[in-house]
């Protein structure tokens, strides 16, 4: 149970280092996001969007990939040979496995979509 503990407290230290820059450097204005606030007119600003939308769940879905990829490192590390524990750990990279892929599918969505409408 200490493990346990101390692999937490590991991974939220890392993260608190990682992220704290990240943190003070958010813009101060949601508008400063590059997000739009408008309706697009024209395909060329809807495919537009959608190259903002797949870059936001690229960027997700690849960060939160890499978080199970660092707990199932953790759980390989301290499963001690555990079969339940390894069997886990690589459940976890699995997932992290179809997460990266989503996430390529998603960063690449509108250049298929705008491979297959313009021909």
């Amino acid at each position: 149970m200490k493990k346990l503990f101390f692999s937490i407290f590991v991974v939220v230290a890392l993260f608190a280092v990682v992220g704290a820059p990240v943190a003070f450097a958010a813009p101060e204005d949601i508008g400063d996001l590059g997000l739009p606030t408008d309706v697009p007119t024209s395909g060329t600003d809807l495919i537009g969007r959608i190259d903002i939308i797949g870059n936001w769940v690229f960027a997700i879905f690849l960060s939160i990939s890499l978080i199970y990829i660092v707990i199932a490192a953790f759980q390989f590390i301290t499963g001690a040979g555990d079969p339940a524990k390894v069997t886990e750990a690589r459940q976890k990279l699995i997932y992290a496995a179809i997460g990266i892929a989503i996430a390529l599918l998603a960063g690449g969505f509108d250049d298929i979509l705008r491979s297959v409408l313009v021909g």
